[in-house]
């Protein structure tokens, strides 16, 4: 039997979750290659991200953290770099001029709660390329930050968690089996930490409390995912999942495309039953 494999002999677990979620979303970016304007959040995350792996290196270096001005300097000054990647952002309710000033808070948070305060990293953005038995596809990525005490992926978002976003995340069961193959052993704490703009800024880890009971069938459920995708690569299939939470043109950068003239639709509705207390 010939080894499960795509074009490219290569996926990450952000295309394994985007087919999970609509495989027409799937088709429209990896097979099409159409790249929607991304929402500000996202652009925004990046720039988090790098200032994370600012504060990270320095501290690997150091042994304490950066000054938080100085992390939120060099957000501000990559949130500049990316935004400039776009040709057009979607700002939805916000001002582009407000971004820093939104994100500076949940970052200032992030320091003033103490997280990880005392763990030196020992990698940073720690690139991997994990292949298995029977499938010629890797799965490719960067983990955010290792340290001693764990494994950490850092997320800006607009909304923290569900628990099923945290139960389900192929994303940290990749990092885990990556450490097992890497170092023998799971690593001792797994999760997220979350940075998120609210009103009340929100800057908290979220563990995952049994990492082995966590990635129990993880491997089936991988080859399952890649058997899936290359199925349709080879068929040229790629259903609509109408039922998933991204299907709606507020979450979806391809609804115009996918259902043109439906989203007027979608808003009147939205507007007639939304059951929302107004202030």
């Amino acid at each position: 039997m010939e080894p499960i494999s795509l074009p490219k002999n290569h996926i990450s677990f952000s295309q394994i979750n985007m087919y999970k979620r609509c495989p027409k979303q799937y088709y429209f970016r990896y097979m099409e290659d159409r790249i929607m304007a991304p929402k500000w959040t996202m652009v925004a995350g990046k720039a988090g991200h790098l200032s994370m792996e600012f504060n990270n290196l320095g501290k690997m270096k150091t042994g304490h953290n950066e000054k938080v001005s100085d992390v939120v300097d060099n957000f501000a000054n990559n949130w500049d770099l990316e935004k400039d990647k776009h040709e057009t952002i979607s700002y939805q309710k916000i001002k582009p001029g407000e971004v820093v000033s939104i994100m500076r808070k949940p970052i200032e948070q992030y320091f003033a709660n103490g997280i990880l305060e005392h763990d030196i990293p020992t990698g940073v953005e720690k690139e991997f390329a994990l292949s298995f038995e029977g499938i010629a596809t890797k799965v490719v990525g960067f983990i955010d930050v290792v340290f001693p005490s764990g494994v950490w992926d850092y997320k800006f978002a607009q909304r923290k968690p569900s628990v099923q976003q945290l139960a389900t995340s192929d994303q940290l069961k990749i990092y885990a089996v990556n450490e097992l193959i890497e170092t023998g052993s799971l690593p001792k704490n797994l999760g997220f930490a979350y940075l998120v703009p609210t009103k009340t800024p929100l800057a908290m880890l979220y563990n995952i409390p049994d990492v082995p009971a966590f990635i129990n069938n993880f491997m089936v459920d991988l080859k399952e995912g890649i058997t899936s995708i290359s199925t349709s690569v080879a068929s040229g299939v790629f259903p609509r999942n109408s039922a998933s939470f991204m299907c709606s043109p507020e979450s979806c950068g391809y609804w115009s495309i996918c259902k043109p003239g439906q989203a007027k639709i979608f808003y009147d509705l939205k507007k007639t039953y939304d059951t929302k207390k107004k202030g």
